[in-house]
């Protein structure tokens, strides 16, 4: 039987010192590792001491419990117990290394963002780190948070393996992005801008610059950059061979022009649609197809063939009640009643009782919503707000299979975008159903 185990009082006290430092070590190199930042750098010299005090302890405590044991086995455990000390601590000095490590890369990416910003723009400017992203090839994106004379902007720099620097800024973004605008204005005046977008090629798509632009060189500015123009006209033919599409085209810009047939329709557009992306052209613009005269957009590429710029317009379609585009739309042989029971069975607050039009019928299918043009003059003094197109969609199941989709009222239709999956629909006036617009 092995002998019994003293631990004097000096170990125990050893002990609760080698824990308390372990504990404090864990914790500071938590905060060191989520809250990497220059802020927290008092912790580091902290996290370093303790973890030195930790190893001191065990290596303390080692000795003594060891000169107290009277048997091989039990300084056998003994050792293996201390030995897993060391790897915990090995461990914490990794994580104090690492974070470290993290904080003065912060600071130098700060550092080389502020002497870049010095030496393109010979300001001096403040600078936070944002983020780091590593990519699978090893190439490095830092993202540094500027502040100069009351402006902010962003600086970022792209690092290699090798570690070699390009960075690149947003602070005179929005003065080459008026110089692209400018540029369509000395062909197509009086045009209202929607949006420019410009990215870099090298910098994975983020809006920053890499040259210096003095006014005069935007084509330089614009030689590794891409992206996109949205200018909103009235009036206005635009013809593809102008100088100005090849311009464009240089700069890898990708035109998205519309030409309404008057300013008031134009601006009645630009007041009620606000968007950010070229993306969302198609279904924002298609609600005042009706007034829209031409417009151009970039058709990108097919398997095998290069993107280009054309000429786009609306087919809108009609069936004599109502105009409509993008899908296929016929007259519901069935008639009304399917929306009108399934309505009245599964929605006690709003029952469909007034319809406007026929039930119809999507005939075609897709992944975009289709668009209802109903006159407002064949709503015989039904308020607009009050009218809706009531829905159906057959594939799904009952919870989510059928909505009210409000009209926004463009010129002199009202226009509903109903969703792709709207099987069946009738516009219908819900004014004494509480005119909501929830869908339900």
């Amino acid at each position: 039987m092995d002998e019994k185990i003293v631990v004097s009082k000096e170990q125990k006290r050893i002990s609760l010192l080698l824990v308390i430092a372990i504990w404090a070590l864990m914790i500071t190199n938590v905060l060191l590792m989520i809250f990497s930042n220059k802020r927290y750098l008092v912790l580091v010299p902290i996290s370093i001491v303790l973890c030195c005090a930790a190893l001191v302890l065990t290596l303390i405590t080692m000795i003594s419990t060891i000169k107290g044991y009277k048997k091989l086995n039990n300084k056998m455990r003994v050792v293996f117990s201390v030995v897993g000390l060391f790897v915990l601590c090995g461990l914490e000095i990794s994580m104090c290394v690492t974070a470290v490590s993290e904080i003065y890369s912060r600071r130098n990416a700060e550092n080389d963002a502020v002497l870049f910003i010095k030496d393109k723009y010979g300001i001096d400017a403040e600078a936070d780190y944002i983020k780091s992203y590593t990519f699978s090839d090893g190439d490095k994106l830092t993202t540094v948070k500027m502040t100069a004379d009351g402006k902010d902007f962003t600086v970022e720099l792209l690092t290699n393996e090798n570690a070699l620097a390009k960075f690149a800024d947003d602070y005179q973004l929005d003065e080459i992005k008026q110089a692209v605008f400018d540029e369509v204005s000395r062909v197509h005046p009086n045009g209202t801008l929607r949006d420019v977008g410009i990215y870099s090629s090298d910098f994975l798509g983020d809006r920053v610059i890499e040259r210096y632009f003095d006014g005069t060189n935007l084509d330089e500015v614009m030689e590794r950059q891409h992206g996109g123009v949205t200018v909103d006209f009235a009036d206005t033919k635009f013809d593809l061979e102008s100088p100005l599409f090849k311009k464009l085209d240089e700069w890898s810009i990708k035109p998205y022009f519309t030409s309404f047939d008057t300013t008031d329709h134009r601006d009645e557009f630009v007041a009620s649609e606000k968007f950010g992306s070229v993306y969302d052209y198609d279904e924002h613009y298609a609600k005042y197809a009706h007034y829209i005269t031409d417009r151009v957009a970039y058709e990108w590429s097919k398997a095998g063939e290069k993107g280009k710029v054309i000429h786009k317009d609306y087919e809108i379609k009609t069936n004599g009640e109502f105009d409509y585009i993008f899908r296929d739309i016929a007259e519901n042989e069935n008639g009304t009643e399917n929306i009108e029971q399934f309505f009245a069975k599964y929605n006690e607050s709003e029952k469909v009782s007034k319809p406007i039009s026929k039930a119809y019928t999507r005939e075609s299918y897709g992944s975009d919503f289709y668009y209802v043009y109903y006159p407002l003059e064949k709503l015989n003094g039904v308020p607009a707000e009050n009218i809706g197109a009531a829905w159906l969609d057959n594939s799904t199941g009952v919870s989510n299979n059928r909505g009210v989709e409000r009209a926004s009222i463009c010129g002199d239709y009202a226009v509903f975008a109903l969703p792709y999956h709207a099987d069946e629909f009738m516009i219908v006036d819900t004014t004494d159903t509480g005119g909501t617009d929830k869908e339900i």
